[in-house]
């Protein structure tokens, strides 16, 4: 098994690269409401743009709390529980993408005049829910059961 420090590393670089993309994913949210078509769409299709919005800035938020988590909690410190934490907020912290990612598309399918918008919608979802998760469903799982974290010693507990 990999040393604390390095897989320490390895999952607080995971974060910033996923913060990064969370950045570019609201970035690109943030668009569609600059475009003139925009304007004339419904109120509905609005509350569902601000909607998908506060839901990739809450997910961006959530991204941001390993470091934060890191540096107050543990005073800095590489500790079991500073990586069994990042790895936690990991497996969910894309999730908000997903639903955010999947309503955004709700607008921009009704500028584009596409049919069945909703499901369009829910299709990206599914579509980015099954990319980013579903890969590790697909392992074996006596393969996922061995990733799970071993035990704290007493000395690990410590600072």
């Amino acid at each position: 098994m990999a040393e604390l420090s390095d897989r320490l590393e390895n999952v607080l670089n995971e974060a910033r690269m996923l913060l990064l993309g969370g950045q570019v994913l609201l970035g690109f949210t943030y668009r569609i409401c600059f475009e003139p078509a925009f304007d004339s769409m419904a109120r509905s299709v609005h509350l569902v743009e601000v909607t998908a919005l506060g839901i990739m800035t809450a997910g961006l938020g959530w991204l941001i709390t390993p470091a934060a988590y890191h540096r107050i909690a543990e005073h800095g410190c590489q500790t079991e529980r500073v990586h069994a934490f990042t790895t936690a907020v990991l497996d969910w912290g894309l999730l908000p993408f997903c639903v955010g990612l999947g309503l955004s598309f709700y607008p921009v399918a009704i500028a584009l005049r596409l049919p069945h918008a909703a499901i369009i919608a829910l299709l990206v979802f599914l579509l980015s829910a099954g990319s980013w998760y579903g890969a590790g469903l697909l392992r074996p799982r006596s393969e996922r059961q061995r990733q799970v974290r071993p035990k704290l010693s007493d000395g690990e507990n410590e600072k």
